[in-house]
């Protein structure tokens, strides 16, 4: 969001959807740096140029909140009911001081019983089994109340009603889900923006990493071709070293990630899954959006972000 805001409006049916109205504003440098709002009279003042635009004033909406300020964790809960769960896991929340920052808000999704290890289990023999019965695995997602109240105040202010907010690749997991049938075991899922990128890994569904990281500035003074080779050949730098660090301290059995899903701006993919392509083993591909927009067009790859928002409140 730091260069510019989109909206998207949606019909959704949960098998098919349609992009009923989509609008992008540039916002003002400096107004937004690394996701933290510093101009907030600037960012209010695009937003409303949208909300006019469209004619969306008291529309409810869900925001992308910068997965750059988020934490992401999984542990160990008894099996309780929702509200017992949440209340346990705001109480271990607020005890612990390994968090980044004060006054964190929360979203979970249940795992299931936790994987038991192998080995461990089978060195103890029969006294393992049924050690874990009760419990379940909870995957946490954590980022600061400041972060999430100043995107609900914007989108207040230009007189729209913020009802959620998520971080962007799992937006676009939603919306990966209605363009494939059968996903890899593991994979990247990527959204290239103009000043960042969204990595995620995925293993059967459920992310493992993720990092927002910051790229370099200095290819917007290249020409439009130049600027994109040089951000994919940064980005592509950074896809390396994460895939290593997954395969050697994240997966299990060090295994490679052999598939890499891609969201940018419609106009910059192909030369960013050529400069991938040029240095990955595996398959690079964009996100199939033909086979889940009904009125499909080239120009909504730009907009998968804020589609994928858009689903959930449909």
């Amino acid at each position: 969001m730091d260069n510019h805001a989109k909206v998207v409006v949606v019909e959704y049916t949960g098998k098919k959807l349609r992009v009923q109205q989509h609008e992008m504003v540039q916002l003002e440098q400096g107004s937004v740096r690394n996701g933290r709002i510093e101009n907030e009279e600037a960012v209010v003042s695009k937003l409303k140029e949208i909300v006019r635009d469209l004619k969306l004033q008291d529309a409810g909406v869900t925001l992308a909140v910068p997965a750059s300020s988020a934490v992401m964790r999984r542990s160990v809960y008894p099996m309780l009911k929702d509200k017992e769960l949440r209340n346990r896991i705001e109480v271990d929340l607020l005890a612990r001081e390994q968090l980044p920052f004060k006054d964190p808000v929360f979203d979970y999704v249940r795992l299931g019983p936790p994987a038991v290890n192998e080995a461990a289990a089978a060195a103890e023999g029969n006294k393992s089994k049924g050690n874990n019965k009760g419990e379940e695995e909870v995957l946490i997602f954590t980022t600061p109340l400041e972060v999430v109240d100043s995107y609900a105040r914007l989108a207040e202010e230009a007189g729209l009603e913020p009802r959620a907010v998520e971080l962007a690749p799992l937006s676009l997991f939603r919306l990966l889900l209605l363009t494939e049938s059968n996903l890899p075991e593991r994979f990247m899922l990527i959204h290239a923006e103009l000043d960042h990128a969204d990595l995620c890994i995925f293993e059967n569904g459920i992310p493992v990493f993720m990092r927002q990281q910051m790229m370099p500035q200095q290819y917007v003074l290249d020409s439009d071709s130049d600027r994109v080779s040089v951000y994919g050949r940064n980005l592509t730098i950074e896809i390396s070293r994460i895939l290593n660090y997954y395969k050697y301290s994240i997966s299990k059995n060090q295994e490679d990630v052999q598939h890499l899903l891609i969201s940018s701006e419609h106009d910059w993919l192909p030369t960013l899954i050529e400069q991938i392509n040029g240095s990955f083993d595996g398959q690079v591909q964009p996100l199939m959006l033909e086979s889940a927009i009904a009125n499909y067009q080239a120009v909504y790859h730009s907009y998968t972000v804020p589609i994928g928002l858009a689903m959930k409140g449909a």
